[in-house]
C-alpha cells in the first residue's frame, strides 16, 4: 500500500493565505474587486486574506467603492479614505460593517457627517485609537468618541468650523492617553481654555496644534499663568499657537501667559507663535534647548533680538516671514551662531537679493 502524505489544515491555509497576499500586493483596488468577482472561490479567498485588507488607502472614493468594499470592511484595520465624494448614507452604511478598525482617515470627505463618525465609533469603540477628519465641515461634535476614549492616542479635526470648545473639553476629559491633538483652524474653539485644561487631563500629549483657531482673548495670560504656575513637566515636544489672523489686530498674548508654559515644556522640539507680537527676548531666553522648528512670522520684537537663539544649536528651521527688520545683518548673525539651520523663511523681509542664498 503507498502511504498519503498528509499537510495539516492550518498549515495548508497559511500558505495559501500568503500565496493570495503575494499576489494581492501587485494589484490595486479595482484589479481585486475584479478578482473577487470571476468566482466565489476567488471572492472566499479574498475574503480570507490577513494582510491585504489589514490597510486600505484609497482617494476620492465613490459611494459605489464603498458599497463593494463593505464584504471586506471587517478585515480593515488601517482605514484611509480621503477626499471621498461618497453620501452620507454610504459612509454609515459602510461604517455599521466594519470592526476592530484602529486608524480612521477620512480627512476631506465631502459628506462624512457626525452621524457618520457615530457609526464608526459605535462598531470600533475598543479598538479605536486615531482618527483624523480634517477638512470635514459637517462634524459638529466628537460626543460619539467618549465611548472610545481611553484608547485614543490621535484626534486631528482640522478646518471642522462647527466644532464647540465645550464639545471637545468634554471629550478630551476622558482621554488619558491621549498623543496628538489636532484643531487648526476651527473658529469657534477657544485656544486658551483648551491649553488650561488638555494638560491637565492628557498628562502623555506630544502634540498639539491650534494654530488659526479662536481669538486669544484679553484674560489670556491670567489664564495661562494661573494653569502652568504649578512645577508639571509636559511631555509635549510640538505647540502650534498661531494667530487666526497673524497680520490683523494685535495678540494680547504677552510674556506673563508664554513663559509659565515654556518653563513646564522642557521637551518641546517645534514651536510656532506666528502673529504674537507682544512677545519679548524673555521668551527667546525661555525657549527649550532642544527647539528645532520656531516660526516667528509677525513676531518683530523677537526677530529684532536673534542674537537669543544662539543657545538653540539643535535649531534647524526658522520663519520670520513678514519682519521688516529681518536684514542682511540677521542673516549672517544666524549662519554663524546657528550651525544646524538648514531652512530660513525671510520673505516679506528687509533682505537683499544678494544675501537671499545665505541659507541656500
Amino acid at each position: 500500500m503507498t502511504s498519503t502524505q498528509t499537510v495539516a489544515p492550518s498549515a495548508l491555509a497559511t500558505m495559501n493565505e500568503q500565496v493570495v497576499d503575494s499576489i494581492l500586493v501587485f494589484l490595486d483596488l479595482e484589479d481585486v474587486f475584479t478578482v473577487a468577482s470571476t468566482s466565489r472561490g476567488m471572492r472566499n479567498a479574498l475574503l480570507e486574506s490577513s494582510i491585504y485588507w489589514r490597510h486600505v488607502n484609497i482617494h476620492n472614493t465613490s459611494s459605489s467603492c464603498l458599497r463593494r468594499l463593505i464584504p471586506f470592511a471587517p478585515r480593515i484595520r488601517h482605514l484611509t479614505l480621503q477626499k471621498s465624494n461618497a453620501s452620507e448614507e454610504a459612509w454609515i452604511h459602510f461604517a455599521r460593517h466594519t470592526k476592530d478598525v484602529r486608524v480612521l482617515d477620512v480627512s476631506g470627505s465631502k459628506h462624512f457627517t457626525e452621524t457618520a463618525l457615530a457609526a464608526f465609533a459605535d462598531c470600533n469603540s475598543s479598538t479605536l485609537s486615531e482618527v483624523y477628519a480634517d477638512n470635514c465641515v459637517y462634524v459638529e461634535s466628537l460626543a460619539s468618541l467618549a465611548q472610545c476614549a481611553a484608547g485614543l492616542r490621535t484626534l486631528s479635526f482640522n478646518r471642522c468650523r462647527l466644532l464647540l470648545t465645550s464639545d471637545v473639553l468634554d471629550l478630551i476629559g476622558q482621554t488619558p492617553y491621549l498623543h496628538v491633538l489636532n484643531l487648526k483652524g476651527c473658529p469657534k474653539i477657544n485656544p486658551v481654555s483648551i491649553l488650561s485644561v488638555v494638560f491637565a487631563s492628557c498628562l502623555q500629549l506630544r502634540t498639539l496644534a491650534l494654530g488659526g483657531s479662536g481669538r486669544f482673548m484679553k484674560d489670556t495670560n491670567q489664564h495661562l499663568s494661573a494653569a502652568f504656575s504649578q512645577d508639571n513637566m509636559l511631555a509635549l515636544e510640538s505647540l502650534d499657537i498661531s494667530c487666526s489672523n497673524p497680520f490683523g489686530s494685535r495678540s494680547p498674548l504677552s510674556d506673563d501667559g508664554l513663559l509659565p508654559l515654556l518653563r513646564s515644556a522642557p521637551y518641546l522640539k517645534a514651536l510656532y507663535l506666528k502673529g504674537h507680537s507682544n512677545l519679548s527676548r524673555a521668551v527667546l531666553d525661555t525657549l527649550p534647548r532642544g527647539l528645532k522648528i520656531l516660526d516667528l512670522t509677525g513676531c518683530t520684537q523677537l526677530t529684532a533680538n536673534v542674537e537669543a537663539l544662539s543657545e538653540l544649536k539643535q535649531l534647524e528651521e526658522l520663519v520670520m516671514y513678514s519682519c521688516p527688520n529681518v536684514t542682511d545683518t540677521t542673516l549672517h548673525v544666524l549662519k554663524g551662531s546657528n550651525t544646524n539651520l538648514i531652512k530660513v523663511d525671510f520673505d516679506r523681509c528687509s533682505v537683499s537679493s544678494h544675501d537671499q542664498q545665505v541659507f541656500a
